[in-house]
């Protein structure tokens, strides 16, 4: 069963679609969400762990553990874990192998293609390093999109966009915002002007302004434990958690408690939408400036947007989209699930990228194999009636989800076995071809000296030669067996 996979891999998370065809659905990446967090933790046996497993031990490891890695792409610094540096693709190459294994649990075999998305606004030197990611990972047959591209082409698929139509994708994710304007054309988007980025502004620091209510609320609280106290960390990081909730929870919902339990006392605070909506407009308000800053570089007039297409989990706060419909005057569409979409959208380009490569002829087995040994097993098996049903795209079971988590591959130059099984097999036979060749050769030479000595024997013993042997040789002889070649 012929499978593409997106992967989005985010600041703070990393999301997998797969697509079969027109079907799409999300891989369940994470713990106790289908995203896991983009972080990596180094174990004392040099290992390294990826997602959600590696975000949990942030909080007792914090000095092993490395997160947000996207963003120190480019950055000539390298990250430090432990005592080791680590370059951020290498990282960023672990977060996908992670991503591309998990699927491959799930599905028994690798994908077709898989496409990886990347923010629109990088420079040449920031692409160069991330285009180093999937051979780092060991991933063949990738491609890679920005991450509007990839977000307007779900949506183009959900609902009409005319051709020619002018777009905005506005993203606020974990911790990034990116604005970008699109014109559309046939099946797919260009972009027009330049898109807007703010680098430090997104999820965690609306989580952050929650935080410091809290803190408000309780009268400083806070800022009264002690932080160098190991008691205290579980603490801290259950109130961050807590932060996160009630933010999600004031989506649709006008209020919301967030229970601070200190060492002597449980301390509950109500947080109301109203409050939240007070606490982020601040925040918020340089987002605006960047989506006014795209429209102009794309010399593109509010009235000329057919729609703003809104991406990443932060965009669920009911105020971004009443401020953005209040700055452009046109529709605002949000996905059910917007922290899904850049996914979703790069499996949709990966199964168009799919169609059009070249598959193996039905007839030739033995090329099928040589290309996808797992295609060729499975066409083998649905001739004799055994294909197994589909995997459904939605809640998927992964190795993970029963209880063994599925590792990824040690990033080394010999990832992929089964591509090196025909160089191993052809230097094999070689090897046994020169060692046929060599016994030939010695069992030559012996029956010449055999037969020289003979000859000088014959001519000692009798004083004339009556009878000298020779030997004929043929091009025709076999040297050694005959090996097909490929």
């Amino acid at each position: 069963m012929v499978y593409s996979l997106g992967v989005h891999l985010g600041t703070t998370s990393v999301a997998a679609a797969v697509a079969e065809g027109a079907r799409v659905g999300m891989v369940r990446l994470g713990e106790r969400t289908v995203v896991a967090g983009a972080a990596v933790y180094l174990q004392a046996d040099g290992r390294m762990i990826a997602g959600d497993a590696a975000a949990r031990r942030y909080h007792l490891h914090p000095d092993r553990v490395a997160r947000e890695i996207r963003r120190r792409l480019g950055d000539p610094t390298p990250i430090m874990i432990g005592r080791t540096a680590h370059a951020a693709p290498v990282l960023l190459a672990h977060l996908a192998s992670d991503a591309v294994s998990r699927a491959r649990a799930a599905y028994g075999h690798a994908p077709g293609v898989v496409v990886l998305t990347r923010p629109a606004s990088w420079g040449p030197y920031r692409r160069e390093l991330f285009d180093e990611v999937p051979r780092l990972a060991g991933l063949s047959a990738t491609r890679t999109v920005t991450e509007p591209v990839a977000a307007a082409v779900h949506y183009a698929a959900q609902r009409p966009v005319d051709d020619g139509a002018v777009v905005a994708v506005y993203h606020l994710g974990g911790a990034t915002c990116e604005v970008t304007v699109l014109r559309r054309r046939a099946d797919d988007f260009d972009v027009l002007g330049s898109p807007e980025s703010i680098e430090r502004l997104g999820g965690s620091d609306i989580d952050e302004a929650v935080l410091g209510y809290v803190n408000r609320a309780t009268n400083g609280a806070l800022a009264e434990l002690d932080t160098d106290d190991q008691t205290i960390t579980p603490v801290l990081a259950k109130l961050r958690h807590d932060c996160v909730l009630a933010k999600e929870a004031l989506s649709v919902d006008t209020s919301a408690v967030v229970p601070l339990s200190l060492p002597d006392r449980l301390v509950p605070t109500t947080v109301t939408r109203t409050a939240l909506e007070d606490l982020i407009r601040p925040l918020l308000e340089p987002t605006m400036n960047a989506v006014r800053r795209a429209l102009a570089s794309a010399d593109v007039r509010p009235a000329d947007l057919s729609a703003v297409f809104l991406i990443g989990g932060s965009t669920r706060i009911p105020m971004v989209g009443r401020m953005i419909s209040d700055l452009v005057g046109c529709p605002v569409v949000i996905n059910t699930c917007p922290e899904f979409v850049v996914a979703l959208g790069a499996a949709r380009l990966a199964a168009r990228i799919q169609e059009t490569m070249p598959q193996p002829s039905a007839d030739n087995a033995f090329a099928a194999a040589l290309t996808d040994p797992a295609r060729a097993s499975a066409g083998h098996a649905a001739s004799a009636g055994t294909r197994r049903p589909p995997v459904p795209l939605v809640g998927l079971r992964t190795a993970a989800a029963r209880g063994a988590p599925a590792q990824p591959k040690p990033l080394t130059g010999a990832h992929d076995d089964k591509s090196a099984r025909p160089l191993r097999t052809r230097a094999a036979r070689i090897a046994l071809l020169a060692v046929v060749a060599t016994l030939v050769l010695v069992a030559v030479a012996i029956a010449l000296l055999i037969l020289f000595l003979h000859r000088e024997r014959t001519i000692v013993g009798h004083g004339t030669a009556t009878f000298v042997p020779t030997v004929t040789t043929s091009s025709s002889y076999p040297v050694g067996p005959t090996w097909p070649t490929r």
